[in-house]
């Protein structure tokens, strides 16, 4: 298999060749969890200055949630699109004629979703090229936000993105196939196929392995990407100064994982939440009776859990 990673604003490939056995159990459950849907109660933590933490009262159970930079965004059991918080950019200005939505996706200041036909609509920062959808877009699986750029999935695997450049960050490589997962961080993007292989474009002045397992899980925040191999491995490269990339030794059987600007969570097999790295706002603060926790999601400052 191989890492390619497209490097900085000049685009060095540095190709990196590896084999390695995976445990096949480890994959299969890792995949299964990740597709798997659940529904549960919010639990909601960290920076807190737009009242971005505080769940509306009253409300029933949620499938997905997104977290931007002072406002949060979830889907109900019922496909029903919520979002409190910051407002001042247009964050909660829904659309008129959006029904039930099926993903949802915040950028700083955007909010995105896809709706049960794959149409994507993006709303927010009007002074963002991020939200000018290309007309060709047919229908979209998947969507994320970095600084000043958008990158969706469309459902033959092709990777679109679009919005500031500066970087490269949207040239995505034209040998890319069977993509499954595409990630931001804020000047670069980062896309998984379904071989294992990272591709890696626009801003990265960090450290990747020469060497590396087949991949089966990848995440990005502002200046970090994390990974997790087929052996259960999980890594984060990038900006380390708060120690985000020192994944704790004792950490196993993850099955699923969030970065933040300056902190890592990790779930377990037994539902059970570890933070590593900046605690400034409170992001690593993971109340105590939280509960089986189901899914995580943080972007900046502040974090969210689905729980049982």
């Amino acid at each position: 298999m191989q890492i390619q990673n497209y490097h900085d604003p000049i685009e060095k490939l540095i190709l990196a060749d590896y084999h390695s056995e995976r445990d096949n159990e480890f994959v299969a459950n890792f995949l299964r969890n990740e597709a798997k849907e659940v529904k549960g109660k919010l639990v909601m933590w960290g920076y807190n200055s737009e009242n971005q933490c505080i769940v509306p009262s009253n409300m029933g159970k949620f499938v997905k949630v997104s977290c931007g930079s002072f406002h949060t965004a979830a889907i109900d059991e019922f496909g029903k699109l919520l979002i409190w918080g910051d407002n001042h950019f247009g964050q909660f200005n829904i659309p008129s004629g959006l029904g039930k939505v099926v993903e949802v996706s915040c950028g700083g200041n955007t909010t995105a979703v896809i709706d049960l036909n794959g149409k994507l609509w993006i709303w927010g920062w009007e002074v963002n090229v991020q939200y000018n959808i290309p007309e060709k877009l047919g229908k979209v699986i998947q969507m994320d936000f970095g600084y000043w750029h958008t990158v969706v999935l469309d459902e033959d695997g092709k990777v679109w993105a679009w919005g500031d450049n500066y970087f490269g960050q949207c040239d995505v490589p034209k040998n890319l196939k069977k993509i499954v997962k595409v990630v931001c961080g804020d000047l670069f993007t980062a896309v998984l196929d379904l071989d294992g292989v990272v591709y890696i474009f626009g801003l990265w002045d960090y450290f990747i392995p020469d060497y590396m397992q087949g991949v089966i899980g990848l995440n990005a925040s502002s200046n970090n990407i994390s990974v997790i191999y087929g052996n259960g491995k999980l890594a984060v490269y990038g900006n380390n100064h708060h120690g985000q990339c020192n994944v704790p030794s004792h950490l196993i059987d993850v099955v699923q994982f969030s970065v933040g600007h300056s902190h890592v969570m990790a779930l377990d097999s037994n539902g059970l939440v570890h933070t590593w790295g900046s605690s400034s706002e409170g992001q690593r603060d993971v109340p105590l009776n939280l509960g089986k926790c189901l899914r995580l999601e943080s972007y900046r400052f502040h974090c969210v859990a689905i729980v049982e």
